[in-house]
């Protein structure tokens, strides 16, 4: 049993340094709930590719006020903004359509 989890662990380093697909990320949804595409499908949701994530923040107040940042999100794996998903380019498909099922929760 541990070489199966060493296996499946080995392919998703592999694959997370392609990159998720579209039709991995499908057969995933497929496997766990059909109603997940059905609903992506319906609602008109965009799956949007990212490599870099930023936030800018502006300060109104305190030792900053008037001052801008921009900082890299090193760690964001995914996001949801209206009808719009973003999912980072490097994520095993398995990772992504967890980070998918996971969004779709916040639209």
């Amino acid at each position: 049993m541990d070489a199966l989890y060493a296996e499946a662990d080995q392919q998703g380093t592999q694959q997370s340094q392609k990159g998720w697909t579209p039709e991995g990320v499908k057969k995933i949804l497929d496997q766990a709930n059909p109603e997940f595409q059905n609903y992506i499908r319906d609602n008109k949701v965009k799956v949007i590719r990212f490599d870099t994530a930023f936030d800018n923040w502006k300060y109104t107040s305190g030792a900053k006020q008037g001052k801008a940042e921009e900082s890299e999100l090193t760690g964001l794996r995914g996001n949801s903004s209206g009808d719009d998903i973003r999912l980072r380019s490097n994520l095993s498909d398995q990772e992504a359509a967890l980070m998918l099922m996971h969004e779709l929760y916040h639209l």
